[in-house]
Formats: C-alpha cells, structure tokens, sequence
C-alpha cells in the first residue's frame, strides 16, 4: 500500500541505474564553493569532507546530492561516490501507523522497484539485501543494505572494461520526533560504483556519516 505523496521515490531507485551511465562522464552539477553548509527549508547539512565533490541542489523537492570520482593513482575513473538527502512526506492514510511499519513499508517497495525496474528487466542483479537498525549522532535510522551488478549498455564494444560496473549501497531512513504532528521523514543515500573487479576501486560507505552527524531538522516543516 502506497503511503507517499512524493515522486522522488521511484527517482530515488531508478537513480542506480542512472549512475550507471554517468559514472565514468563529467558531472553537470558543479562544484562545491568554500560553502560548508547546505540550508533547504526544512534541513541543513554539511558538505562531505575530503573535497573534490560536485554538489546538485533542487530546493523545490529538497534534494541534495553530492558526488565525486574514485581515481587511480594514474588518474584513471574507476567509479564515483554518490551521496543524496531528500525530505519525504507521508499522506493522511500512513499517519497512525508505526514508525516500524513505515519504515518497513518504505524499504520494502524500494526493493519491490528495484526488482521490478531492475532486475526483472534484466538491467541489473539486486544482491545480498539486507535490512537493519543503527544510531547514529543519537539519530535512530533504519537502514537498508544491498549490492548491484551491472552491464553498461553497448557492453565491451563501447566502454571497455568500464562497462562492468558494481555498486554497494547503503539507505538510512530518519523518522524525527515530531512525524505525528508533520508527517515529514528523511533519506539518506549512499552509493559506491565502481569498476568491476577493479583493485584501485573499494566501497566506504562510512563516507555518508559524517553527513548524517550534520544533519540538522529544522523547527518548522514546510509541507
């Protein structure tokens, strides 16, 4: 049963593979300022720290993404670290339910799409999901683990060994203290491509920590 009245939900799924065709391609996002901080209406965040990344902002569905290439040490692409935030309202049907099940019923159709737009349809393979619970900066998140395997279309013949891509990923989702009063919760996303393979190319998902710690509700919710 459908709780969301936002879009971005299936943008958010259909995002891994969108990386896959823009991994190894220049970024038209542009590159952070001196700007430590990010403010949208209704959160603040901070830039990753380690430099190097290219920030997208759309203040009208309160999407920050950061991302940046992984390299060899000849300067060669092998992947990119993606980071995304977004804000996500629940509709009047899901407000008495629990923050369990809401958070179950957001990773359960996140997995349903993936299968559905990705794995049935033979653009990806969806392994080793796993679902767990974690705190971070005294946050409760429900989190959400699993791996992508993937072929760029044109194989081979057109991107070489960069057509093998594989992906681990990890979504957190925040559910603040005031959901029953707004009905607001946010996500976190982060996704490692790399290529398949490839020994200059490890995930670290830790990366995106630093960006939870930040992470700053503000007091009014603009729905």
């Amino acid at each position: 049963m459908k709780f969301f009245r936002s879009v971005i939900q299936k943008l958010f799924t259909l995002y891994i593979f969108i990386i896959l065709l823009v991994s190894c391609a220049a970024s038209k996002v542009q590159t952070q300022d001196e700007k430590h901080s990010v403010d949208m209406t209704s959160y603040s965040v901070n830039v990753p720290p380690g430099g190097d990344w290219q920030m997208g902002i759309n203040k009208e569905k309160e999407i920050v993404t950061f991302q940046r290439p992984k390299k060899w040490w000849t300067g060669q692409v092998l992947g990119s670290t993606l980071i995304q935030i977004f804000r996500d309202e629940v509709s009047p049907q899901g407000w008495l339910r629990s923050e369990e099940d809401i958070a179950d019923d957001v990773r359960n159709d996140e997995e349903r799409m993936m299968r559905e737009e990705g794995v049935n349809k033979g653009v990806y393979q969806l392994l080793d999901v796993k679902k767990n619970i974690e705190a971070i900066n005294g946050m409760k998140l429900y989190t959400m683990y699993y791996v992508v395997d993937a072929e760029l279309p044109g194989g081979f013949a057109k991107h070489g060994m960069n057509a093998h891509r594989h992906q681990e990923a990890m979504l957190y989702l925040y559910i603040p203290p005031d959901f029953k009063e707004k009905h607001v919760l946010f996500r976190f996303l982060i996704n490692e491509d790399c290529q398949r393979g490839s020994l200059g190319c490890r995930a670290d998902l830790t990366q995106i920590h630093a960006v939870i710690n930040s992470f700053r509700v503000k007091g009014t919710v603009t729905k």
